[in-house]
Parts: C-alpha cells; structure tokens; sequence
C-alpha cells in the first residue's frame, strides 16, 4: 500500500496525551497522526530509535505535537518507563507482526516472536497503563 492511510477524525482531544505503540508503521503513524490533529499530544513508540525519531521529526515538521519513546512491547519494564514518562489518557496499541507462512511452516523461534508481540505486549499495553 503506498501513500497515507486515511484515518476518521476523533473529535477534539485538545489536553489529552496519547501514546501509539507502533507509531512508525503505516497504520500506527497515520492514527498517530489523526490523534495529533485532534489537538493530542501524541508520543509513538516503536522499536526502532532511528526510524522513532525521524517519524516523529516528520510528523512535528507538519505543525503536529508528537514526540518518541522507544519501546520494546516484550518487556514489560519498557512498557512501564514509556507509561511513566507520557502518562498517556489515550493508548493505541498498533505494534504487531505478521507472518506470511502457515503456521505448520513457521519455525518455533518465529511462532513465539510473534506470539511475544501481538499477545504479550498487548497484555504488557493494558497491565501497564493507568486505570481509570
């Protein structure tokens, strides 16, 4: 898919903080996105500190108020540093992987990252962060 995802408006969201695990891939970026328009004060987090950066340079270089922390949705210690520092209101969990392969193809080591990121970091995601 080439070009941007187009995402619904939320609403107005001004003074709220929003953390977007995944922001740097088509799906979380463009949600990023939407948020920040809305008027929230995004953060995504991804894996990748290089790509983190520059998603949220591009982003902010659109007048967008979104910054990065890098997270690695396995651990839970990552989850709970980047909670910390944002203090999100709002919490989109887009991080995830895809595998291509039957599962009767797929390699043990494949079948648990993929069960560590779409599973556990969502548990992580919601273990995590605030309650209201």
């Amino acid at each position: 898919m080439s070009g941007p995802i187009p995402i619904a408006p939320p609403g107005d969201l001004t003074g709220r903080r929003a953390l977007v695990s995944g922001g740097v891939g088509g799906l979380g970026r463009a949600i990023a996105a939407a948020l920040a328009r809305a008027g929230a004060q995004v953060t995504i987090a991804d894996l990748s500190a290089q790509a983190g950066a520059q998603a949220a340079e591009s982003l902010g270089g659109q007048g967008l108020d979104v910054g990065f922390h890098p997270l690695d949705v396995t651990r839970a210690a990552d989850w709970q540093a980047a909670v910390s520092a944002t203090r999100p209101q709002i919490l989109v969990n887009c991080a995830g992987l895809a595998e291509r392969r039957g599962i009767l193809d797929c390699d043990l080591d494949s079948l648990q990252r993929l069960f560590a990121v779409n599973v556990t970091g969502s548990c992580w995601a919601c273990a995590r962060s605030p309650r209201r």
